[in-house]
């Protein structure tokens, strides 16, 4: 059995200089090969569309917001502001998802999403667009009325107890001589709770709750370059797809022979 010998930067070198022929070669025509291929390639058009995500301009947004809402007939409800709601995340959440002619290009710090459609023909660009744009649109309506959902529900059952709290005061108040007045201020607290159980009986009906969606979905989203019709297609960098198909295939060649060399020592 032969002995193990150590194999030296020098033995590297030199298996790298005798197979320097195949190398070059190869490398030279791994480049020439991607180059004319990229150059044959189809022509491809990309849209795109920009907007501004509520709550990330920088301004100062109360935690909530008297609500001028039209689509009922109260006129004011007190809400959680728009931009309190998580945007980001939501758009986030959904970004990641890549493909279908179209990506996402979220910029967290500014609050900037880009959504870029791509395809063969102006058309089909901006249709692929316009598409990821709707699929955002929708995903977000999704979470919108979850949120609707449970945040209405959520106070309606705070709402409930305290009502039920109230008329227990009232009815032991109403056995002792207690200050009439406090009487008084508790039947108007009760009397509003009963409103605010209205209202929000009210926006919980299925129409009420998409139109309430709908307008929170437009003041989340701001339009800032909708989608044009490419005039020409993107440029084709054939001369960067040959380089860098040389550049690897002459990496992992020379990775090739200096693991036949060890593996040889």
């Amino acid at each position: 059995m032969a002995p193990e010998t150590d194999v030296t930067l020098l033995d590297l070198l030199g298996a790298l200089r005798r197979s320097w022929r195949w190398l070059l070669i190869g490398t030279l025509a791994v480049g020439i090969l991607a180059g004319v291929v990229g150059s044959l390639l189809p022509p491809r058009y990309s849209s795109e569309i920009v907007l501004q995500i509520n709550g990330e301009v920088e301004r100062e947004i109360p935690p909530v917001l008297e609500y001028r809402f039209s689509g009922l007939g109260v006129d004011l409800f007190l809400l959680p502001h728009p931009a309190q709601l998580p945007w980001v995340s939501w758009v986030k959440s959904y970004a990641v998802q890549q493909g279908g002619g179209f990506r996402f290009v979220l910029e967290e710090e500014g609050g900037i999403l880009k959504i870029r459609g791509y395809g063969a023909t102006p058309e089909e660009a901006q249709g692929k667009v316009l598409e990821g744009y709707a699929r955002l649109k929708e995903r977000l309506r999704g979470k919108l009325q979850v949120f609707w959902d449970s945040y209405f529900k959520g106070e309606e059952m705070v709402l409930r107890q305290g009502l039920r709290d109230i008329r227990e005061a009232l009815r032991v108040l109403a056995q002792d001589d207690y200050d009439p007045t406090i009487r008084q201020r508790l039947r108007t607290t009760a009397s509003l709770m009963e409103l605010r159980l209205q209202q929000l009986k009210a926006y919980q009906e299925e129409q009420s709750l998409e139109a309430l969606t709908e307008e929170t979905l437009a003041s989340g989203l701001f339009l800032l370059q909708p989608a044009q019709k490419p005039e020409r297609p993107e440029e084709r960098h054939s001369l960067r797809y040959g380089l860098v198909a040389a550049l690897t295939f002459g990496l992992f060649g020379s990775l090739w022979v200096f693991s036949r060399e060890l593996f040889r020592g």
